[in-house]
């Protein structure tokens, strides 16, 4: 009697114990970190809504479902402020990043699998010939494992290189200033986008990297269809949208697609995809490096449905693409990578 008791209580360890994933789940920080006195201050309310639009973008659904691929249940971010409460004064502002690491590891009660460290730079410049005033606005961030230091992620990231014009009230009407209520909203509405895809990458790597390994069908990164290896078979190109209605009626325009993250040797595959899109009309190779390929691609379709082309080709390819625009004629697709130690 005591053996099959025994039995079954060990029984039913082993399956809790196989099966810990789907109940894990990761913790997160995200910090501001304003050390450089020429980024935004922490305590604007440009800074307050950038931190409101990160928290809200790693908790959005699809970014969960992707997790649960990995074994994971989601994503737990947590709140500077209900952190500190009684115990840490967290309204300074430039606060190193020595200090802001340093605070997460001491928080009573929790331990945080990783720290998201974001800066923003914001500038108003005037252009030389229309005297309109541009934003130009970039994110730095890293992604940090609170238990060892590890660096787990990171990038830079601009709005527009050739600067967003400031339009509305934010420009100023009849000789009137510009209203600093108003300038402050232009500014959170255009950079909260680079914090959406910030986030948007970070759920992504820290899901595969946190996690047990995917299980959905979808082929590996890097080791997809595109590799050509010798002996294989070139992979098949999607299939081209039937032309329906005036989708091909635009006039033809020239973008310079840049495909970050990726290695020359897919570039017979990502020729083929792009030959093979509606409305294409020309492909030409621009540069191709270790980490990148660049095309001149001539078409008559919107740039929405470009856009939509390279995530599908993405999908094709095992490769998660985070494509976006920089100015009216450049496309930059980059290549999240995914890596599971």
């Amino acid at each position: 009697m005591f053996l099959k008791a025994f039995t079954a209580a060990a029984t039913a360890l082993a399956a809790f114990a196989i099966t810990p994933a789907m109940s894990q789940t990761v913790d997160v920080l995200v910090l501001q970190e304003d050390w450089d006195a020429e980024s935004v201050p922490r305590d604007s309310r440009i800074q307050r809504g950038m931190l409101i639009e990160f928290n809200k973008v790693l908790n959005m659904p699809p970014f969960q479902a992707q997790m649960r691929q990995y074994g994971l249940q989601g994503m737990n971010v947590y709140d500077e402020n209900a952190l500190a409460l009684g115990w840490y004064d967290s309204s300074r502002v430039r606060r190193s990043d020595e200090e802001l690491i340093q605070f997460a590891r001491q928080i009573p009660g929790y331990s945080l699998d990783a720290i998201v460290l974001y800066t923003l730079y914001a500038r108003a410049v005037k252009d030389p010939y229309t005297q309109v005033a541009l934003l130009q606005s970039s994110i730095q961030y890293r992604v940090l494992s609170v238990k060892d230091g590890r660096f787990l992620d990171g990038d830079n990231m601009e709005l527009n290189t050739s600067g967003t014009p400031l339009t509305g009230c934010a420009a100023g009407v009849a000789g009137a200033a510009p209203d600093r209520s108003c300038v402050q909203q232009f500014v959170l509405r255009n950079a909260a986008s680079m914090a959406n895809d910030a986030a948007a990458k970070i759920a992504l790597r820290l899901a595969a990297l946190l996690g047990g390994g995917a299980s959905s069908p979808t082929p590996a990164p890097g080791t997809g269809i595109v590799l050509n290896a010798p002996g294989t078979a070139a992979p098949a190109p999607i299939a081209a949208a039937p032309a329906v209605g005036n989708q091909c009626a635009n006039l033809p325009i020239t973008y310079l697609v840049q495909f970050q993250g990726i290695s020359s040797t897919m570039q017979n595959a990502a020729e083929e995809f792009m030959s093979s899109w509606a409305c294409a009309m020309g492909l030409e190779l621009e540069n191709a490096t270790l980490t990148g390929i660049t095309f001149r691609y001539q078409t008559r379709a919107d740039r929405r449905r470009i856009l939509r082309n390279i995530r599908q080709m993405g999908e094709m390819m095992g490769i998660f693409f985070e494509p976006r625009l920089d100015g009216e004629r450049t496309i930059v697709a980059e290549a999240i990578p995914i890596r599971s130690n």
